[in-house]
């Protein structure tokens, strides 16, 4: 960086995105970019003197402050086991709709997917919100998860008996509920 050098600004793909004149006495330098950097994007910063001379690249890395998407989410029969994904490692917490948190978790940090435990199963209706955190403490929009009024219960018959008759009536009895069935 000298006096009166051509500061340039390129993104990893090596674009340039803008470029300035150091001040000639301090060697001092401001860019604004036409677009803001908020997301771990990566750039390179070279100054080139009057004579040409190209300086070694200074990498700069963007803040994130970028909130992660808001994670999907889906309740068991129970009311009791949350599951779902959010971004890679993200922190996920669960809050009723008073704030108060009922269970946390890290998502997995290659596929993002959870399980949450809650300690007591909700209540009928009752509303929870759930929201990834990234490693930067930004945060996603809470998603709204209403617990089922009913579970869902499905239970197969054990056997089914049946006959063939000479009229091709099939009939039998299906074990446990001893009502007739008839098929033609």
């Amino acid at each position: 960086r000298s006096a009166g050098s051509t500061v340039i600004v390129k993104n990893a793909a090596g674009t340039q995105l803008k470029t300035a004149t150091a001040n000639t006495s301090t060697g001092a330098y401001s860019i604004t970019l036409d677009t803001a950097l908020i997301n771990k994007e990566t750039l390179s910063i070279t100054a080139k003197d009057a004579a040409g001379n190209i300086s070694a690249i200074k990498s700069l890395i963007a803040p994130d402050k970028t909130p992660p998407a808001a994670p999907t989410a889906t309740i068991n029969n129970t009311r009791k086991i949350i599951t779902g994904v959010a971004e890679a490692g993200s922190v996920v917490e669960v809050k009723n709709t008073s704030g108060t948190s009922l269970g946390v978790i890290t998502a997995h940090v290659t596929t993002g997917a959870y399980s949450i435990t809650l300690a007591t199963a909700l209540a009928v209706n009752q509303t929870v919100n759930i929201t990834a955190k990234d490693a930067a403490g930004n945060i996603s929009t809470p998603k709204a998860l209403v617990a089922p009024a009913t579970a869902k219960i499905v239970v197969a018959p054990a056997v089914v008996t049946s006959t063939f008759d000479i009229q091709n009536l099939i009939a039998g009895y299906v074990d446990g509920f001893n009502q007739p069935i008839e098929a033609v």
